[in-house]
């Protein structure tokens, strides 16, 4: 019987609007009874999303940052004003963690990652390839000491995670792929996964005909020792070609290291894989400052993308883009450290993990790379509200202690970024008739919040440790190794 894979997208209207952050958050479900309420639940998300992409950490920082809140941005988010003290008051610590708690995670990441992957395509045009990531992840900042493992999906171009899903505790990330994507749209897409993924049920479900219940798209799968039949298939398939020059190099001389990566491709022939029409080996070459090689790694791969659709350089581009979610997963390691906190309990771990998701993606969307950056949070002190308790601190070395300056740089990116997603915009990122504020989503937008936040921070430039460059090159490979050797050994001159 024959099954349609044709999403409902729940966060858009049939014009291709793309809705504000409070209408999406409005359609999560609320757990609680409707009397004795003081809260509406999107207010209380609405503030948890503006904490978390302050950099809270934890509940505990989230309900600091809260209490941080200025009035004009409590208002916007649609909170109620106190009958007796005439002003908004923030939810507390306690009020936001218990419905963390109890929310349906979820409805809630169907909801967010809809959202996202609408605010990532808007104004982008139809037909081009759309590259998806796949990978897990543990959370290991349990309260039972239990773990949970989260299986996510993110647009390798924009760095935006579109979906996730928790993989149950009697099985793991390779069995949850239809789970993870079935509410995805796959159209025009290829799938990227790393070598725990390259089964057989994996490829036919992403490519196979919608009749025999797939999806119909492509696949970009590593292969290694987990399957040795595949793996000596595609390594005899290259070695078939005679040790001929790579169809793609590239260098990259970037974080202090010196990188060439080389791509050999050829047709899959009678491959005995679903679908496969492609297959590829990616060779990684480190070298050091005096053009030394110090490490090589060799993988392959295999593809239902054909030459037609995905030559060389494509196949490159997506190989590389694959360990994006990883950066991504890391950042939420470090700059959030994901795993320090030992308070979750309920649905608070992949809540939690949701509001950091959206966080990073909104920095992305917006154009910033240095996610907790000094070079992104270091605005003047007087540009925003404080606290008492910071009356009189015109620097950080006057706070008394450093949570009361991280408070305090946490609160100032808070102000610069959170209002920029809460307007609706149209297909081409114009805002919905009748709406207000500035505009968020469209290339223009992305410059314009990019240069908003370079003009709030310090004009002091950053180290040279934390500039990287990378280049293209098909020279010989003496030519590229001693030009960059030169130009480290200038540098550390």
């Amino acid at each position: 019987m024959p099954v349609s894979h044709a999403r409902v997208n729940a966060v858009t209207s049939t014009d291709d609007e793309v809705p504000g952050m409070l209408e999406v958050l409005a359609q999560v479900p609320d757990p609680r009874r409707k009397r004795g309420r003081r809260f509406v639940l999107v207010f209380v998300l609405g503030v948890a999303v503006a904490c978390v992409l302050a950099g809270a950490e934890s509940f505990r920082e989230i309900g600091d940052q809260a209490a941080d809140l200025p009035q004009e941005l409590l208002a916007r988010l649609g909170g109620p004003c106190h009958p007796l003290r005439r002003t908004i008051v923030a939810p507390s610590e306690k009020r936001i963690r218990t419905l963390i708690q109890l929310i349906d995670a979820a409805r809630l990441d169907e909801l967010t990652g809809a959202w996202l992957r609408a605010l990532a395509g808007a104004g982008r045009l139809d037909g081009l390839l759309t590259a998806i990531a796949i990978d897990g992840k543990w959370l290991r900042g349990i309260g039972d000491g239990q773990q949970v493992k989260l299986f996510a999906a993110m647009l390798q171009e924009e760095k935006v995670i579109i979906a996730q899903h928790a993989i149950p505790e009697d099985t793991n990330e390779t069995t949850q792929v239809r789970e993870l994507l079935d509410p995805v749209d796959l159209t025009d897409a290829v799938v990227t996964g790393d070598a725990a993924h390259s089964h057989r049920a994996t490829a036919a479900y992403i490519a196979g005909p919608e009749a025999d219940g797939g999806r119909a798209s492509d696949y970009f799968l590593y292969v290694k020792g987990n399957e040795p039949t595949l793996q000596r298939a595609v390594h005899d398939a290259i070695q078939a070609l005679g040790g001929c020059e790579p169809d793609h190099c590239e260098m990259d001389y970037g974080h202090g290291r010196i990188i060439k990566r080389s791509l050999w491709v050829t047709g899959a022939g009678d491959l005995d894989f679903p679908h496969v029409t492609q297959v590829a080996r990616i060779q990684r070459d480190g070298y050091d400052a005096a053009g030394a090689r110090v490490s090589k790694e060799v993988v392959h791969a295999v593809t239902s993308l054909d030459a037609g659709r995905a030559g060389p350089a494509d196949l490159a581009r997506i190989t590389r883009g694959q360990r994006g979610i990883e950066s991504v997963h890391w950042l939420r390691d470090t700059a959030y450290r994901e795993d320090s906190d030992t308070g979750y309990t309920g649905n608070g771990p992949q809540v939690m993990a949701t509001l950091r998701n959206i966080s990073v993606s909104l920095l992305y969307i917006a154009g910033v790379t240095q996610v907790g950056s000094p070079y992104l949070t270091g605005v003047p002190l007087a540009r925003f509200p404080r606290r008492d308790s910071l009356e009189g601190a015109d620097d950080y070395g006057a706070l008394a202690t450093s949570r009361d300056r991280r408070r305090v740089r946490r609160r100032r990116q808070a102000h610069v970024l959170a209002p920029h997603w809460l307007v609706p915009i149209g297909p081409s990122g114009v805002p919905r008739a009748g709406a207000s504020g500035p505009r968020a989503c469209s290339p223009p937008t992305a410059m314009s919040m990019a240069r908003r936040v370079a003009a709030c921070t310090s004009p002091v430039p950053p180290p040279a440790s934390m500039v990287t460059s990378a280049a293209v090159s098909t020279a010989p490979m003496s030519e590229p190794i001693t030009a960059a050797a030169s130009g480290m050994s200038r540098m550390s001159g």
